[in-house]
């Protein structure tokens, strides 16, 4: 979420509107000339000092104690909960001391905010069913597309050891609630390797996942088709972008669609679970129920198109983000709901 939101800073900036930001962790390379503060001593004052406070995510610790310290200093606040308070057989479990905080203290800040933002309409649904319903708005995340684009035509650059291997990247965390374990066994089912398809999976290793999924890719003898590696940075991410044919987004949950937008970005054609796509990405980009079945009739058509028709889809798909959520487009709903809010 930081490459997301590091982009809204400098676009809030250019409608005069400023920003300070506190995150409990800094990550490396992301915040350039933005300030972040993280000690959590300060996190009341910097919230004394807003006009509004906006919470993307929920599930730290520095999350309720942000929301408790705006109601206490009567200051309007927004939760995007990026599927951190939907329920369901994919989400974080929740063990008894966290129902029993919730019971005590958490669902009456979270029923409180001021406005709850959702990623897309499954999304504002499912807060509605849940523990403690909310009513919300979507409101998406977007990004900076020309970060991503020198403004050519669509279509990673050639960079890949090997010139005939097509990549499907998967870009984000090593974790079930990823969609990773259904995907891989959809892409075995169609057969796609003997067509020189493979899986690349990059991002951080969560609670040692990659090992678990490592093991299992050998037993099934796939290891010449499919891949780990670190991706510890902005550039390396784009440059794994660069050689990927196409970017796989197989999420169980509801999640930020921060890797979508950057293949979107970036010219690379998109499949995508709609639990993650953002709404609409269906018109540009190939979008399913995140289930094995759904997976692997996706995958049998989106790779067994042309080329040239996966290139053309991706160039639709980069006009169609570059309309809808760049931020300097997108931008100006985030500064009308902050302004309706003082």
């Amino acid at each position: 979420m930081a490459i997301s939101v590091y982009g809204l800073i400098p676009a809030l900036d250019s409608k005069a509107v400023s920003s300070s930001v506190f995150a409990s962790v800094v990550p490396e390379g992301m915040v350039g000339d933005v300030h972040v503060e993280h000690d959590s001593g300060a996190l009341a004052g910097s919230v004394a000092k807003a006009s509004v406070v906006h919470i993307h995510g929920w599930g730290a610790a520095w999350a309720p104690a942000a929301a408790t310290a705006a109601r206490k200093a009567a200051k309007p606040y927004v939760i995007t909960p990026l599927g951190r308070l939907c329920d369901g057989p994919y989400a974080q479990q929740r063990g008894w001391k966290h129902r029993l905080f919730g019971i005590l203290y958490e669902n009456k800040i979270i029923r409180g905010t001021t406005q709850a933002l959702a990623l897309n309409k499954l999304e504002c649904e499912a807060l509605l069913d849940e523990r403690v319903p909310l009513e919300a708005q979507v409101l998406a995340y977007g990004l900076s597309a020309y970060d991503y684009s020198d403004g050519k035509s669509p279509g990673p650059a050639p960079e890949s050891e090997n010139a005939d291997d097509r990549i499907i990247l998967i870009l984000g965390p090593i974790h079930p609630v990823e969609g990773l374990v259904p995907f891989l066994r959809a892409f075995a089912e169609i057969g796609a390797d003997n067509d020189g398809w493979k899986i690349v999976i990059a991002g951080p290793d969560e609670d040692e996942n990659q090992e678990v999924l490592a093991a299992a890719v050998r037993r099934k003898g796939a290891s010449d088709r499919v891949r780990f590696q670190s991706c510890s940075s902005l550039e390396s991410q784009k440059r794994l972008l660069r050689q990927a044919s196409v970017l796989a987004c197989p999420s169980l949950h509801y999640r930020a669609p921060v890797s979508i937008m950057q293949a979107m970005a970036s010219g690379v054609p998109v499949i995508a679970s709609d639990r993650v796509a953002p709404d609409g990405a269906s018109e540009v980009a190939d979008v399913c129920r995140p289930s094995r079945d759904e997976f692997r009739e996706t995958l049998r058509v989106a790779l067994g198109r042309p080329d040239e028709e996966r290139a053309a889809m991706a160039a639709r798909a980069r006009d169609w983000f570059r309309e809808r959520f760049d931020w300097g487009v997108l931008v100006d709903r985030y500064v009308r709901l902050y302004r309706d809010l003082v």
